[in-house]
């Protein structure tokens, strides 16, 4: 269970890191991080 949190924390924080690097690319906080990450993650297991 430690595993899937560090690696959806780590997930969250990178697409923030993404986010402020690549222009065009706006996440108003880390809560919608959180759910884009959770989003992505749900997608890429279908």
């Amino acid at each position: 269970m430690l595993n899937i949190f560090l690696t959806w924390l780590l997930s969250a924080i990178s697409l923030m890191i993404t986010a402020y690097l690549v222009p065009g690319i706006t996440i108003s906080g880390f809560g919608a991080a959180a759910v884009a990450v959770v989003v992505i993650g749900l997608v890429n297991a279908i």
